[in-house]
This record gives structure tokens, sequence and C-alpha cells, in this order.
């Protein structure tokens, strides 16, 4: 649905300027998008450095 028409659906939508709301709108469904994205890839890094960081343990470990 263009921002345009949903705009038009509520009357506390058309209290917002239709420039502003269409930044909002799509704003907010950019983030639905990306929002998968972002979680993998903080999920790939958190891996990555907890993978680092049990193997500088073990190391550890082993040296003692």
């Amino acid at each position: 649905m263009a921002p345009s028409k949903l705009r038009m659906m509520q009357t506390s939508y058309q209290d917002f300027p239709p420039d502003i709301f269409c930044v909002r709108v799509h704003a907010k469904k950019r983030k639905q998008r990306e929002q998968t994205f972002w979680i993998a890839k903080r999920n790939k890094t958190a891996m990555q450095r907890h993978l680092k960081e049990a193997a500088e343990l073990r190391k550890n470990r082993a040296g003692i």
C-alpha cells in the first residue's frame, strides 16, 4: 500500500505532513526488511568472537 493511501486511512496519520509521513513509513518498511540481515550479521560476529575467546582459553589451559 502506498504511504499516501495509508495516510488517508486514519485521521491521526493525517496530522503529519505528507513528506514526513512517507519518510517514516519507508523507514519502518526498510527496518522490517533488513532486520533478518542485521540479526544474522550480529550472530555471525558474536560466534566468531566466541570461537576466538574459546580458542584462547584452550591455548592458555594447555600452557599451564
